[in-house]
């Protein structure tokens, strides 16, 4: 099978990683990337620049999108910064090659609209990496959300927080994508997993309020707080949502990365630790 990656940095290398453990000698890596950066990325997101990614996992990397596309991938991993991700996806589906994008889709509704009707005549699988709501913990809570286990519910609380300079730690934080508003960063998008598990447990919401920005000494561009109140529905009446995101605290606080620990509910049920119900 080959695989085309648009992006090497640390999540497209995850991807290339697991889908060799995967695939094997089955996988057929190339790679369209702009920075060329040669370490390779750790699974504990370390860096190892001893060693150089495009040897490690045998991929070729090409000088251009078209040039990649016309080897025929089967499939496309979209791995380079929010504010790319419609324009090569786009271009991956015009060229009948499925896709995987990188959460968020992208940090505007343009074009997006284009991308869905493209996938749609041309058949094309297309699919956004909202890998959480897959988790076997959030499959088995939403059994329980949806069977009326936990009785009348009043009110959610999610939070996410984590400290932003020790995410990747092999670089600036200062030019990563979630840093910059040109590429798309800003905590809203940058953790949007967690709208997307809470969409999963509670449908979309009728009214959004959000209260947020650059409130730390972080040296970036984008807000770095961010309080959101959405007003979902169950039972025939409103369930307040509240979603508290952030780039400043350590430890971590999230069902995503750092902090993985797991609260016990009294069902015996397992919930992440950033989510009360």
């Amino acid at each position: 099978m080959k695989i085309l990656l648009v992006g090497l940095g640390g999540i497209g290398q995850r991807h290339t990683r697991n889908l060799r453990a995967i695939l094997g000698e089955r996988a057929e890596f190339i790679a369209y990337r702009v920075r060329r950066q040669t370490h390779v990325v750790t699974p504990t997101m370390g860096s190892d620049s001893s060693r150089n990614v495009e040897e490690e996992y045998g991929i070729r990397v090409l000088p251009s999108l078209d040039t990649a596309l016309a080897e025929k991938p089967s499939i496309a991993f979209i791995c380079n910064p929010s504010n790319l991700h419609v324009q090569a996806t786009l271009g991956c589906i015009r060229a009948d090659c499925d896709v995987f994008v990188e959460k968020p889709l992208s940090d505007s509704l343009a074009g997006t609209d284009q991308l869905i009707h493209a996938a749609q005549e041309r058949k094309r699988i297309a699919m956004v990496g909202y890998q959480l709501r897959f988790h076997p913990c959030l499959r088995k809570l939403t059994e329980i959300v949806k069977s009326g286990e936990l009785g009348n519910l009043i009110g959610v609380r999610a939070t996410i927080g984590e400290y932003l300079p020790n995410w990747h730690p092999y670089e600036d934080y200062r030019q990563m994508y979630a840093s910059r508003a040109d590429l798309g960063g800003g905590v809203v998008l940058s953790q949007i997993h967690e709208f997307d598990f809470l969409y999963s447990l509670f449908g979309l919401p009728s009214r959004v309020y959000a209260l947020g920005g650059h409130w730390s000494e972080l040296e970036i561009d984008v807000e770095d707080t961010a309080s959101i109140l959405m007003e979902c529905s169950i039972q025939r009446r409103p369930l307040p949502i509240q979603l508290h995101q952030d780039y400043l605290q350590s430890p971590p606080q999230s069902p995503m990365r750092g902090d993985r620990r797991i609260r016990q509910g009294n069902n015996g049920s397992t919930c992440p630790h950033g989510l009360h119900l």
